[in-house]
């Protein structure tokens, strides 16, 4: 913790010494293993196993890392939809802190939830045969506790996004995790892209808890589809199911779940394209 905390406070410092009880040097620690960067190329380009909280977030989050720091842009914000009790939302902190430093790039959390758990279904589209009123419920105050620096943004989603810019003035959007269930939710979460495309970076990350499976033509996957229907320059892809799945600690996530939000009108897509070269299959 002390060579990390070294690390942080002097971004200039490569290596620290790492001393015996008698304060003789017996080695040094690099920059990469303060922060673990070994496990963040374990999560994203193997299927073996790692320590990291909420892998798909850890993937969304070093990939919009990579992202800025190939267009040159200094810090980023990750979203998320659903926060619910809030552990997805603790590990975005974490994981936000730890890859910032690795790429010496400020990333800020971002949390949008209803407070109430979930409405009631509106219609067929929000899913009715997997959830209903009341799931997910959100103890604010406990949840406050447990935050050390994510904003949390209250309210119905409809009511908050489309002033979200306008009220935070974060820095460009480069992840949207979106765990909100309905198609009613996913609607307006998606909204959000048709702000300004210098809101964003060129290619938003994004991870979608809810879609696979029977549920195709629902929920997230159909506000995904109507989404991309709706809008020429600003593509979610791959909109469709992708083969392929990794594992984690015994549990299965599909690569489905992990898409890019394209921003063709953005002024620096082709840029950030080239360097990052679309590179889904590399999460495979």
């Amino acid at each position: 913790m002390a060579a990390r905390d070294i690390m942080a406070r002097w971004p200039s410092v490569k290596i620290v010494p790492v001393l015996d009880a008698e304060g003789c040097v017996i080695g040094v620690l690099r920059r990469w293993q303060c922060y673990f960067k070994d496990s963040y190329f374990t999560a994203i380009r193997t299927t073996q196993e790692t320590d990291l909280p909420y892998p798909p977030y850890a993937v969304t989050i070093w990939r919009a890392a990579e992202v800025a720091r190939s267009i040159g842009v200094s810090s980023f914000s990750v979203c998320e939809f659903g926060v619910a009790a809030g552990d997805g939302l603790c590990a975005c902190e974490l994981l936000a802190r730890e890859i910032g430093h690795i790429f010496d790039l400020e990333i800020k959390v971002f949390g949008s939830d209803g407070g109430q758990g979930l409405p009631a279904p509106q219609d067929w589209r929000d899913c009715p045969q997997c959830w209903d009123k009341g799931l997910f419920p959100m103890d604010v105050s406990a949840l406050r506790q447990r935050l050390a620096s994510a904003t949390v943004v209250l309210g119905p989603l409809e009511e908050t996004l489309p002033v979200f810019f306008a009220t935070y003035a974060p820095p460009p959007v480069g992840v949207m995790l979106v765990d909100v269930d309905y198609y009613s939710s996913t609607v307006p979460v998606l909204s959000l892209l048709e702000e300004n495309a210098e809101s964003f970076l060129p290619l938003v990350n994004m991870y979608f808890d809810d879609v696979g499976g029977d549920i195709g033509f629902q929920g997230e996957a159909l506000a995904i589809h109507e989404f991309n229907t709706r809008h020429e320059l600003r593509k979610i892809s791959p909109e469709l199911e992708s083969f392929g799945e990794y594992n984690f600690h015994g549990r299965r996530y599909g690569f489905s779940k992990l898409k890019t939000c394209l921003l063709f009108d953005h002024s620096s897509f082709t840029a950030a394209a080239f360097a990052q070269k679309i590179l889904h299959f590399a999460w495979r």
